[in-house]
Parts: C-alpha cells; sequence; structure tokens
C-alpha cells in the first residue's frame, strides 16, 4: 500500500514502540536507484517518473511485507517491513535488488537497465 511519508512516518512509530512493549521484530528499508541523478540530467524528468513507476510496481508485486511504502523526497522509497526479522528482510530486499537489475525499463524508446541501492535498519537498531 502506498502511503504519504507523514502516514508511513505516523506507522513506524506505531511499530517502533509496539516493538519496545512487546519485543517485536521489523525493518525500516530505503531503495533508491543509483543511476537515477545520471539518467535524470541526461533523459529529462520522464525518466525518473517511468523509472519510480517501475519501481513501485516491482514493490509492489514483492508481498503483503513490503506493502507499506511512500515515496521519498529525493526519489526513491521508504518500505517497513513489520514484523520481519533481519535475516528474512535481507533475503526479501536481496529479492527485490535481483528483480530490478533484471528490469528493463524504456525511457523514450531508450531501454534502460537500473541499479538498485538498498539500505535498512531494524527496529532493534531504532530503539
Amino acid at each position: 500500500m502506498m502511503l504519504t511519508e507523514q502516514r508511513l512516518t505516523e506507522q513506524l512509530d506505531r511499530e517502533l514502540k509496539r516493538a519496545v512493549l512487546a519485543r517485536r521484530v521489523g525493518v525500516l528499508a530505503a531503495i533508491d536507484v543509483a543511476d537515477l541523478p545520471r539518467l535524470r540530467s541526461r533523459l529529462g524528468a520522464n525518466a525518473e517518473r517511468v523509472i519510480t513507476a517501475a519501481l513501485d510496481e516491482l514493490i509492489a508485486r514483492e508481498g503483503e511485507s513490503l506493502a507499506l511504502r511512500s515515496p521519498r523526497a529525493r526519489g526513491g522509497f521508504w518500505v517497513l517491513l513489520p514484523e520481519t526479522g533481519f535475516y528474512e528482510a535481507h533475503q526479501r530486499l536481496l529479492r527485490l535488488s535481483g528483480r530490478v537489475v533484471e528490469t528493463v525499463v524504456d525511457v523514450g524508446g531508450e531501454r534502460l537497465r537500473v541499479t538498485p541501492a538498498v539500505g535498512y535498519a531494524t527496529f532493534a537498531d531504532a530503539t
């Protein structure tokens, strides 16, 4: 589910409080496209829209655990993975990164492959 950044922040606050009280696990990830600034300058703002839409579609297909996401102000997405441990999150994000690399995005007739940049922290790290 796509959320505004404010709604994602509110959900993250709730999840962090639950993590402290009930010792729940979870992960917050940032997913970007490493080549986006270069592609934006070379191909224009439309490239960013097309690439971001393709990335959003890939994240949405990953499944319920990756369903809470929000666009980041400078591109890419925040993804909230509640009830997901470090190892499971690592594996899911690794699979997602592989899918991003394999995906060909058509921007103005130019077929591109992009490089994902993924970082994440567990709720335990945040608390």
